[in-house]
Parts: C-alpha cells; sequence; structure tokens
C-alpha cells in the first residue's frame, strides 16, 4: 500500500494580476530539466493551464476519495495557500511544474511535497523569477501535518454521511 503524500506551501505574488495570470499559464513539464529521477512514466501530450491541472486533480480526488483526499489552492488577494492529501500517483512532474511556474510572473515561496513518514521531501523555492528543486528528508513543520490529515479526515466522514 502506498503512502499518502502531504502537499503544502505557500506562494506570494506581486499583485493578484500576477497571481490569475499564473492560473492561465500552459504549463510544460517537459521545460525543466532539473529534475533528475524523481518523476517517472509519461508525460501528457496536451499541455494544460495550471487553472486546468488543479481542476482535473481535485475532480479526480473527490471520485476517488477512499483516504480523503484533496487538494486545496486557495488564492486570495495576491496569496496562494496550498495544502493537501494526495496519492502518490498524482504527485506528477505536471503538477510540480504547475507550480513552479509562478516564477514566471514573480511569485516568491515554497511548496513541500512529503510522505506521511517524512523520508522522502520535494522542496520547490520559487524567487526572483527562478525556482529550484531540492530532495531531502527534512520533517514535516510542526502541525502542518496533523492539520491536513484532520482536514483529509472531516472530508472523509462528510462523503460517508452524504452516500449512507
Amino acid at each position: 500500500m502506498s503512502l499518502p503524500y502531504l502537499v503544502y506551501g505557500k506562494l506570494d505574488f506581486p499583485s493578484s494580476t500576477e497571481l490569475a495570470a499564473w492560473e492561465s499559464i500552459q504549463v510544460d513539464p517537459r521545460r525543466y530539466d532539473d529534475w533528475g529521477d524523481l518523476f517517472e512514466g509519461e508525460l501528457p501530450e496536451e499541455r494544460r493551464t495550471v487553472d486546468e491541472i488543479f481542476s482535473f486533480l481535485e475532480d479526480q480526488i473527490t471520485d476517488d476519495s477512499q483516504m480523503g483526499y484533496f487538494l486545496e489552492v486557495d488564492c486570495a488577494m495576491q496569496i496562494a495557500q496550498i495544502r493537501g492529501l494526495v496519492h502518490q500517483d498524482d504527485v506528477t512532474r505536471e503538477l510540480a511544474s504547475a507550480f513552479r511556474c509562478a516564477a514566471d510572473v514573480g511569485a516568491r515561496g515554497a511548496i513541500a511535497v512529503e510522505d506521511l513518514n517524512g523520508e522522502w521531501r520535494l522542496h520547490l523555492r520559487l524567487g526572483d523569477g527562478r525556482s529550484s528543486v531540492e530532495l531531502d528528508g527534512n520533517g514535516i513543520p510542526d502541525g502542518v501535518g496533523l492539520e491536513i490529515i484532520a482536514e483529509a479526515n472531516r472530508r472523509l466522514e462528510r462523503a460517508k454521511a452524504e452516500s449512507g
């Protein structure tokens, strides 16, 4: 059985205009060549916008929410707060590229994707019009994992109540 992955972080955009521009960027997962062997498998033939990638993933998660999986990208003013619990198969080069291309419109911040054991962690840093990726085993910040898991449990309970 594969472990779920936590996704969390914050991106700060120069203004709400740049945040909206980020959501409409066509993502090219082939653009970044510093992934090493982090991601395997086929890349999508068709490019999607950042918003389409997030919407697709949210729909897919809703269709198969056995674990209370969710992904929230909460955009307010010029801040995008990201948090979620996603299946291992949803941690893709396309999703990570969608986060990275926020640097193209001036976003600053960091996004982490980490297994629940804290053994595998992808950390994306954005700033100065660039993004970087690093793989490390640093632990989940205090409270973040518990908060995300609690939200996943609430969603799972709501889904059970609605279906039964």
